[in-house]
């Protein structure tokens, strides 16, 4: 009740301050259609930094759009069309998330953000900011950009029904409003705009993306990340938006924290090789973002946890959240495998805690645990259910009564790919710092 008392708090006073500011007069220009020849590589740069035992409170509970909560809509954005089939990016994790750069208008100015298959809008921060979170650089100046194109609040995407979003609403100068929440407390609140994006290596653009103007922001996106970057299923995400230009596919390998190499976002690229295994997900009708994958059990050793519950998969999210009873099963099958007497976590967020040294080299090594999705065993080793802060060695995993997440520690050294098309996401194992 705290927190939903908190969203409805932020709603009234980011909607009051938008309505009352006078944001600069649109720019209106034609959007310019971009062409790319076939096989171009995009890449952006993300870093990791390890989390502290304390940061894993909110980040246990990730970037996940609050929609789930809120009875939220998705917005339906048309989007240009181009030859651009083979998109990549450099991934770094950041207090448990990743962050991708890519850059924002014309002439292109460079964010760094924190890409969330858990949601679906595009936003970094703005100025003239009305109450921001610290970033490393200056924030995007739309008046300076000579393809912005905002959304008019009048316009049928700023009133269509399927917004993925907290709301919208209008500014005194009739520019579409929005506010986007999210699990881990961030919120932002701006004016939704169409802009031109733009990766380098080589540098190509998209043009006349929908994307969020943030001028009213709370909560955490860590000290390198100045906006999130939606791959969610709506139709505001960015692999929804570039639709064709990627063949409706993307992939993630993301590497693990001991790895000096960064990880990789790729758009149109298949998921092939040995070991490769493929699931059907699922999406709601309302709203859309979420990849809902059926998960029928988890073992591990010769004990099987039933599950028969959908349990969507999260970039956003580092830690996997299970519903308690499936959680309680797995981890009294993990300690009985380990045979050690775990310790207590000073920050109490975290369960089956052991000193970083006895397990591993010098002690037993925790079991495999095996995700039997729906026609997909995923086997994840203890490098994907342990994670280890400072001393401490302790379970990924967190009980949970309604959000069921597969969690990014799950996924490192997969390579990670979801067709768009055929709905379906596929594991294939991969040494991520080779990829």
């Amino acid at each position: 009740m705290q927190v939903l008392v908190k969203y409805f708090v932020f709603l009234i006073i980011a909607f009051v301050v938008l309505s009352i500011f006078q944001f600069p007069s649109p720019i209106l220009v034609g959007a310019r259609k971009i062409t790319s020849n076939n096989n171009v590589v995009f890449s952006v740069e993300l870093i990791r930094r390890n989390s502290s035992v304390t940061a894993l409170r909110d980040i246990g509970r990730g970037r996940t759009s609050f929609v789930s909560t809120f009875n939220g809509h998705n917005i339906a954005p048309s989007s240009e069309l181009y030859d651009t089939s083979n998109v990549q990016t450099e991934i770094i994790s950041d207090h448990g998330y990743y962050a991708m750069k890519f850059s924002v208008g014309t002439p292109p100015v460079e964010f760094t953000a924190v890409p969330d298959t858990g949601s679906d809008l595009i936003w970094v921060q703005c100025s003239p900011c009305q109450r921001c979170l610290a970033q490393n650089t200056p924030f995007f100046d739309p008046t300076k950009s000579s393809t912005d194109n905002k959304i008019a609040c009048t316009d049928q995407v700023c009133n269509n029904d399927q917004l993925g979003l907290l709301g919208t609403g209008c500014t005194r100068n009739n520019i579409c409003a929005y506010l986007a929440g999210y699990g881990d407390g961030t919120n932002s609140s701006g004016v939704l705009s169409k802009e031109t994006i733009t990766f380098t290596s080589p540098t190509t653009s998209f043009s006349n993306i929908m994307f969020g103007c943030g001028y009213y922001q709370e909560g955490d996106l860590g000290p390198d990340a100045d906006g999130i970057v939606g791959l969610g299923g709506g139709p505001l995400s960015l692999v929804s938006q570039l639709g064709p230009n990627i063949n409706y596919k993307f992939s993630y390998c993301l590497t693990s924290p001991a790895s000096k190499v960064n990880a990789k976002l790729n758009f149109g690229l298949d998921v092939t090789g040995p070991g490769v295994v493929s699931t059907p997900y699922t999406k709601q009708d309302s709203p859309p973002t979420f990849y809902y994958l059926t998960l029928d059990s988890i073992s591990i050793g010769d004990t099987s946890v039933p599950v028969a519950q959908n349990i969507y998969i999260d970039s956003g999210t580092t830690l996997t959240n299970l519903p308690s009873n499936v959680y309680n099963g797995v981890k009294t099958a993990l300690q009985a495998s380990i045979g050690l007497n775990p310790m207590a976590d000073p920050t109490q967020t975290l369960d089956l805690c052991y000193e970083a040294q006895s397990l591993g080299g010098n002690g037993p090594s925790p079991p495999n645990v095996v995700f039997n999705f729906k026609g997909a065993n995923v086997v994840l080793k203890p490098e994907n259910t342990f994670i280890t802060i400072e001393d401490l060695t302790c379970l990924a995993m967190l009980p949970s009564n309604d959000n069921f997440v597969f969690g990014n520690v799950a996924q490192v050294n997969f390579h990670i790919g979801y067709d768009l098309q055929a709905n379906r996401v596929s594991f294939a194992p991969q040494d991520c710092s080779t990829f």
